[in-house]
């Protein structure tokens, strides 16, 4: 598992501006503990993470455009079961990570 993050800060005329990204890796691991429980269910799948930011401040307020997720990665964070696989069987489901978002933040100080 790696996070890497670039930020650049620089004035922009009277603000404050920024321009931020992010990647984040999770390499493929097991889902269970339990090496007979993993060989039935399987590994949990790598995935890579990629978000954008940039925005500007001055004074007491900030205004932030962002991008997570960008490349809409729909990997599974995390595969669970509602019983042990003996005892239930094989029902799986997948936690899977927030899909590509694209937003505005504004922050204010007081």
């Amino acid at each position: 598992k790696g996070n890497l993050i670039a930020r650049y800060e620089f004035p922009l005329g009277t603000f404050d501006a920024n321009v931020q990204g992010s990647v984040a890796y999770e390499a493929s691991r097991p889902s269970d503990i339990i090496p007979d429980d993993n060989d039935i269910v399987g590994d949990i799948p790598s995935s890579t993470v990629f978000d954008l930011s940039g925005g500007i401040a001055k004074d007491s307020w900030t205004l932030e455009m962002f991008i997570q997720n960008l490349t809409n990665e729909d990997a599974p964070m995390g595969i669970s079961l509602e019983c042990a696989v003996g005892f239930c069987g094989v029902q799986p489901y997948g936690i899977r990570m927030v899909p590509r978002t694209i937003g505005i933040r504004f922050g204010q100080k007081f």
